[in-house]
């Protein structure tokens, strides 16, 4: 069995037809009848290497969103879109569908079928546009951002949005899961890394709400890891709920801190008998991947 010669294969998607472009406000409508906008930026990426993707998803009001320059997270140079693209991932900045409560959140509309599944299907529809590495697909939020990923979109559809690696980044929350959730697979448990990030500060003291970011990133933690994932907490000292000018450097830093998945060879010329093998497939981490076709 012949091997003519080897050379690493990317867990592409096949997508295509996307702006290779920066675009902004741009209306997207799901499965479920809602409909809402998203920020994309993919200008200037080198797609002759694998491209990764980022997904934010904005804290209560969507101030990130609505400011996209502003350096208090996305813009700057140190800014979250900067990050994203000194990495060769494109980052998409969806706005929550829902704002029946006058506040833009993520976390309202918390059932199966409402925010998770536009979020979902949102993801979905951009890995059917770009080529997209699926060993580098990772998430972030703020606050109410960080809610909805940790408590409601994992839990609903974490083996449904096509990662084989990468993680999440979750700042000033980040609960454990809500109500009931699909149970993990292996691979992905061991393909994707869990972060949560919150001032030291952040204990809910004086905050309108209450709301206890250090107490929700704990208690978040807690639960992922008693579901075997890898999970780490930071507390940044003297900061509170407001992490100003932080999120993009600690983005970045948390990408470039996990290893990409290994995957197999491509052999570009394999026989056996005599016969050319038009593809082959082997399980990597429990998911029955295919490593070989022929050329």
């Amino acid at each position: 069995m012949p091997i003519r010669s080897m050379a690493v294969v990317p867990a592409n998607t096949t997508g295509s037809g996307g702006a290779l472009t920066d675009v902004t406000g741009v209306s997207y409508s799901a499965s479920n009848g809602y409909g809402s906008k998203y920020h994309l930026y993919a200008a200037g990426l080198d797609w002759t290497k694998p491209v990764g993707l980022l997904v934010h998803f904005h804290g209560d009001g969507a101030f990130e969103y609505n400011n996209p320059t502003n350096a208090w997270m996305l813009g700057g140079v140190n800014g979250m879109i900067a990050q994203a693209k000194a990495r060769n991932m494109i980052l998409l900045v969806p706005l929550t569908p829902d704002d029946a409560v006058g506040r833009f959140t993520w976390w309202a509309w918390y059932g199966k079928e409402e925010n998770p599944r536009y979020a979902k299907d949102l993801i979905a529809y951009i890995l059917g546009r770009y080529k997209i590495d699926k060993k580098r697909i990772w998430l972030s939020g703020y606050s109410g951002g960080s809610q909805f990923i940790t408590r409601y979109l994992l839990p609903h559809f974490g083996v449904d949005l096509g990662i084989v690696g990468g993680g999440f980044i979750c700042f000033a929350g980040g609960q454990a899961p809500a109500s009931t959730f699909a149970p993990y697979n292996p691979a992905f448990k061991a393909a994707w890394h869990c972060r949560w990030v919150a001032g030291a500060l952040d204990d809910g003291t004086g905050s309108s709400d209450g709301f206890n970011a250090i107490a929700a990133s704990n208690a978040g933690a807690a639960w992922y890891s008693g579901q075997g994932f890898v999970t780490e907490v930071t507390q940044l000292a003297g900061k509170g709920h407001d992490l100003d000018g932080l999120y993009g450097p600690n983005t970045g830093s948390e990408i470039d801190a996990r290893p990409v998945p290994a995957t197999l060879a491509e052999m570009k010329k394999l026989r056996h008998g005599g016969q050319v093998i038009k593809e082959g497939r082997t399980l990597i981490g429990g998911v029955l991947t295919t490593v070989y076709k022929s050329t």
